[in-house]
């Protein structure tokens, strides 16, 4: 009997069984009584609706690869009779089929957009659907200020109607040298060949860069009417945030409470711009502008913004510190017993700092709240010997002009509206 044989035999009998019930395979183990025949109908019938879900489900694929397998075909065949019907060369038609091969097989890894896979919800779930996609990418401090002061709804909108999403085949042009910009990009996978020449660019030499997932491409556009001095070709299968600088600067018009931040903030990028050259610093490019960081900004902006940009941040700080009341021991163990109090002290704190000019925080990328302050430095040092100038110390400027020791860098905290530039000049 099966009681007696091993335990191998008895789970290989089982599964044989089990099996025979999705197919028409046959099995010796009989039912040898009403309820055992009732309970092998029942998974007769259940196994029967599997095993055809099953089928059914890979003859519809089939049929789906098929078609397009077919329509490719077709597609290179017609292009490839074509152009021998033009007389080209046959080694360019051969190329040609090549490169259209990769390209479709490109094509169908990234057939889905956005705005077709949302298409059959509601309007406002495509909005918040549509914003949920684009917020990851866009990590620009600004960003996380204008959702912190204009709230949920505005930037959702926003960013549906100047952002698109872009896929690019291999080697495939983002953009060419001498074109005017109409669009920033942000890289969201893959990798960007970006190449300037002499003649078209500043540059003694050709020089290719090679640009990483989450970089800007010609943020410039955004706060200036920026010419390319550059191409952009894709390295591999890349796909692109691409914001539309016109609709993106008539949306920003459109709030008052954030516009007069995003003002200052392009006035300054546009004096960073302009005024990057050398000796100081390297001519701008699609991929970089010198001392254009939002950390290197801030400081130099207007008061009234960096309070603004301060005053969220504190918000945003106060409200993070009191989420942590949901986590074990809460605030208590941040602030002891008198948690609330000492949290209205803080941000209280923070606040008169700031307002007096003593301080000045911003919201970074993740939505994390950091306390900033920027000094411009200079090194200068003999090429022939590979030493450089250093401040060892200072004399105090009180009654006791004691000597206070502190190796650094010759330089000076930078004041509004200055760049880096005019910081060191004297």
């Amino acid at each position: 009997t099966y009681r007696d044989a091993s335990n191998v035999y008895q789970y290989l009998t089982a599964f044989h069984w089990s099996l025979s019930q999705m197919t028409s395979g046959a099995m010796s183990v009989q039912a040898e009584c009403s309820w055992e025949r009732v309970f092998n109908i029942v998974i007769l019938v259940l196994g029967l609706f599997f095993f055809s879900a099953i089928i059914s489900r890979l003859s519809s694929r089939l049929v789906q690869y098929t078609g397009l397998r077919q329509a490719n075909a077709k597609y290179l065949s017609n292009l490839t009779n074509y152009l021998r019907r033009m007389e080209l060369n046959p080694m360019l038609v051969i190329s040609a089929g090549m490169v259209a091969r990769e390209r479709l097989v490109a094509r169908e890894a990234s057939a889905f957009s956005p705005s077709a896979v949302l298409a059959v919800l509601p309007d406002n779930m495509q909005t918040l659907l549509y914003y949920e996609m684009c917020k990851q990418h866009l990590r620009h401090s600004l960003f996380r200020l204008w959702e912190s002061v204009e709230g949920s709804s505005a930037v959702p909108l926003t960013c549906r109607r100047c952002i698109s999403f872009l896929s690019l085949g291999k080697d495939d042009t983002l953009f060419n040298t001498g074109v005017a910009s109409e669009f920033a990009y942000i890289v969201i996978r893959g990798e960007v060949r970006y190449t300037q020449r002499p003649g078209s660019s500043k540059v003694d030499r050709t020089k290719v860069h090679h640009v990483s997932a989450n970089r800007w491409l010609s943020e410039a556009a955004l706060w200036s009417h920026w010419t390319h001095v550059g191409s952009a070709e894709a390295g591999r299968a890349s796909e692109f945030l691409a914001i539309n600088v016109q609709t993106f600067r008539s949306e920003v018009e459109k709030h008052s409470m954030t516009f007069v931040a995003f003002r200052d903030y392009g006035n300054a990028f546009h004096q960073r711009l302009v005024s990057a050259k050398p000796p100081i610093a390297s001519y701008p490019n699609d991929i970089h502008v010198p001392f254009s960081s939002f950390e290197e900004i801030l400081p130099s902006l207007p008061k009234p913004t960096r309070e603004l940009m301060s005053l969220v941040s504190i918000d945003r700080l106060s409200k993070s510190l009191q989420d942590q009341t949901h986590s074990i021991g809460g605030l208590q163990n941040l602030f002891g017993h008198n948690s609330a109090d000492s949290l209205r002290r803080l941000c209280s704190g923070l606040q008169k700092e700031v307002i007096a000019g003593k301080s000045i925080l911003m919201l970074t990328g993740d939505g994390e709240v950091e306390r900033i302050a920027t000094v411009a430095t200079v090194r200068l040092w003999r090429a022939d010997t590979e030493r450089f100038l250093v401040h060892l110390a200072s004399v105090k400027k009180d009654e006791s002009r004691t000597l206070e020791v502190g190796v650094k860098l010759p330089g000076m905290k930078q004041t509004e509206g200055e760049v880096p530039m005019d910081t060191v000049h004297p």
